[in-house]
């Protein structure tokens, strides 16, 4: 039977906005970390593989790789199978979900894709493998789809071209590209809008490897015999690669038109801002409430005190990364690298428990922020680089990341507030109305709540206005579990001095103000100077009267 994968350049044309459709409308598949074995795939239909942890850079972000063949049925009741797979660093990639139709890609419509980081790649090649299951031999036609042939899908600056190391200049693709080729081989050379060319004619053309779309195979696979053709790839320049690009894996059949099979993308993980890998992050989570600042919202970060309280980012304890669908809390395949968004994916999910930032304020009068429903937050679900608000220190500083600290922020809303407060021994105190305390509960709607409302509890038991020290007052709010303590203090009250006794300031006799009494205190023999000021005056007053007593009597 023969297979004449694409005889128009219709086809091509065809296959290509099929690829640009689906790419669009498919579902991107929850991150998972295997790969297939190094060696190449099995052919034989539906071959078992084990996976292995894959070997940097490539990352797997949809189902466990398969590497079964496709299976074409034979007229003579055999099959041929088909198996078309990405190489990197020896790292086989195929996790296609082992189904046909693009609709139906695996049973929950996910869509398999892989990941490379372009920085980390040293080999990079297409192999696709034919295997005749039947008893007889196989005349067959069969084409080898290159990455580039879906170009018109994403632009040509985001598919990786074929690179000339595997290729002769006089004869075309070289014989060691090839293993079981049928002694009746013959390959014609495709590129976009015009028909297939033998190898010279090609060349005389004008075009070059990298034009390749497709290679064309045509010859007779002996019973049970299998052709694998491996066409090194190069990746693009560092512009294109870092900006990322996305691309299809196919294969064409006249009985089945389009078979898609994966998807893999080129782009490095998102970096901190020290040149390192975002992910793992470092340090705590930041704590933020949000305020508004010349009319926008900003997140504010809580003061020291409070940030030291924040529990460490910890991937796979209490925050999850995915790079391509939003991962649950708790996701036990959370990936270790997170990506910026390219032209054609969206930048990397992450997803943080919101219940450790919650335990670690919710004494200190802190909630965490309200799901949309108005019940507490489960978890906080971001997107790297999206929606990111201005962040500002506690002082209103622009906040500046450290080389220790890159953990992501997170929103938390005060519930109560109040302040310490002094108070005097024995005064009136109602911690409802006392201003130096400055209660203050705030309901989920961020208005305040009434003090006197069942919903808040003020425990002021500990506080005995009576004598002096320092005393808890405790205020909780139950609809947020939160609770925050104040510290009232009494001082002693002031002591007003008593007054000193007068000394007695008797007037003395005519001639006697010299004999004027001076009183001591009767402690250690000290002057008592209030006296000593009545006698004196005393004294002198005496003195005058018998002056003016002589005076009289001269007249």
């Amino acid at each position: 039977m023969s297979h004449d994968p694409m005889p128009r350049l219709s086809r091509i044309a065809i296959a290509a906005t099929a690829s640009a459709a689906l790419i669009g409308t498919a579902i991107l598949a929850p991150a998972t970390s295997f790969a297939a074995p190094a060696a190449a795939p099995a052919v034989a239909a539906q071959a078992s593989n084990a996976a292995a942890q894959p070997a940097a850079p490539v990352v797997y972000n949809g189902l466990s790789p398969q590497t079964g063949a496709w299976s074409s049925p034979l007229t003579n009741g055999g099959t041929l199978n088909h198996l078309g797979v990405l190489r990197v660093n020896g790292t086989d990639i195929t996790n296609r979900a082992g189904t046909k139709l693009p609709d139906s890609i695996d049973p929950n419509g996910i869509k398999a894709v892989s990941t490379i980081d372009p920085t980390a790649v040293q080999s990079f090649e297409y192999v696709d493998s034919f295997t005749n299951n039947s008893s007889a031999p196989l005349q067959f036609t069969q084409s080898v789809a290159l990455p580039k042939l879906f170009a018109a899908g994403f632009g040509t600056a985001y598919s990786p071209v074929t690179s000339d190391a595997g290729f002769d200049q006089a004869t075309g693709l070289k014989a060691s590209q090839m293993t079981g080729a049928p002694s009746d081989l013959t390959l014609q050379y495709g590129v976009a809008n015009q028909v297939r060319q033998n190898w010279a004619d090609y060349v005389a053309a004008g075009h070059t490897v990298q034009d390749l779309i497709e290679i064309q195979l045509t010859g007779t696979l002996a019973a049970g015999a299998t052709m694998t053709v491996t066409v090194p790839l190069q990746v693009p320049d560092a512009t294109v690669a870092t900006n990322s690009f996305t691309y299809a894996d196919w294969s064409f059949s006249a009985a089945e038109p389009v078979t898609i099979q994966s998807h893999a993308r080129f782009t490095e993980p998102q970096k901190d801002p020290n040149g390192k890998n975002l992910i793992p992050y470092t340090g705590k989570f930041l704590a933020t409430v949000a305020e508004t600042v010349d009319g926008k919202t900003v997140a504010k970060a809580l003061p020291d005190s409070l940030q030291a309280l924040m529990p460490d980012a910890t991937n796979g304890t209490n925050y999850w990364v995915d790079n391509h669908v939003q991962p649950a809390v708790n996701n036990p395949t959370t990936e270790s690298v997170i990506y910026p968004a390219s032209a054609q994916e969206p930048a990397g999910y992450y997803t943080i428990d919101a219940a450790p930032v919650a335990s670690a304020l919710k004494t200190h009068g802190y909630a965490t922020e309200l799901a949309s429903d108005g019940t507490a937050l489960k978890a906080y679900q971001r997107q790297a680089g999206v929606n990111v608000p201005t962040i500002l220190a506690a002082d209103g500083s622009p906040y500046q990341t450290t080389a220790d600290h890159t953990a992501p922020w997170v929103g938390v809303r005060q519930v109560i507030a109040g302040n310490d407060t002094t108070i005097s021994q024995n005064s009136a105190f109602d911690p409802k109305t006392d201003e130096g305390l400055a209660l203050q509960v705030f309901g989920h709607d961020g208005k305040n709540v009434d003090l006197s409302s069942p919903d808040v509890t003020i425990d002021s038991s500990a506080v005995d206005t009576s004598t002096p020290g320092s005393y808890p007052i405790t205020v909780t709010y139950g609809p947020d579990s939160v609770s925050n303590t104040f510290t009232v203090t009494v001082v002693a009250a002031a002591v007003t001095p008593s007054p000193s006794p007068s000394a007695s300031a008797t007037a003395p006799e005519q001639g006697a103000g010299s004999g004027a009494e001076v009183k001591t205190s009767g402690v250690g023999g000290a002057v008592d100077l209030a006296g000593l000021g009545v006698a004196l005056a005393a004294a002198g007053a005496g003195t005058a009267a018998a002056v003016r007593r002589a005076r009289r009597s001269r007249r």
